[in-house]
């Protein structure tokens, strides 16, 4: 019974070390063909972001352009998102607007469908996403958000 134990033991940890040693040899030069081809890229800080505002809002690099947008906006200047109650992928694009928005104050209106906004809160920047903004300048990111920027005093 003692050797049959040892026996199956040894044979397990050869079977495995086969199945590893064939994995290495079979898929290693693929993968260093594949790394030396630069197509396994490192993903980047924004990847994940980017990909969403990229198919919902058809806005490539939309992380870096929201950047930009609320480098402008100082972090004590509150901003408000103004969005659908029932749309997932605008209250989805308004939760990574309102991440992107942090350290500054945030309100967020959640509207009825065939609701409507009649005028832009005067002491914040709003994004309307989703929604159609009140009549008047805004600024157009993607397919969803409107900007309506917060007159400068």
């Amino acid at each position: 019974m003692r050797l049959s134990r040892a026996i199956e033991t040894a044979l397990s940890r050869s079977l495995w070390i086969a199945l590893v040693s064939g994995l290495i040899l079979l898929s290693g030069p693929r993968v260093i063909r594949e790394l030396s081809a630069g197509s396994a890229a490192v993903a980047g800080a924004d990847q994940s972001t980017d990909a969403y505002f990229n198919y919902t809002l058809h806005l490539p690099e939309g992380t870096t352009r929201f950047s930009n947008l609320l480098r402008h906006i100082p972090p004590t200047q509150p901003i408000a998102i103004v969005t659908l109650k029932d749309d997932d992928e605008a209250d989805c694009a308004s939760f990574l607007i309102a991440y992107l928005s942090w350290p500054r104050p945030l309100t967020t209106r959640y509207l009825a469908t065939g609701e409507t906004v009649s005028a832009s809160p005067p002491e914040t920047t709003t994004f309307y996403v989703g929604v159609p903004p009140p009549a008047g300048p805004s600024t157009i990111f993607g397919s969803l958000v409107h900007v309506v920027f917060r007159p400068q005093p």
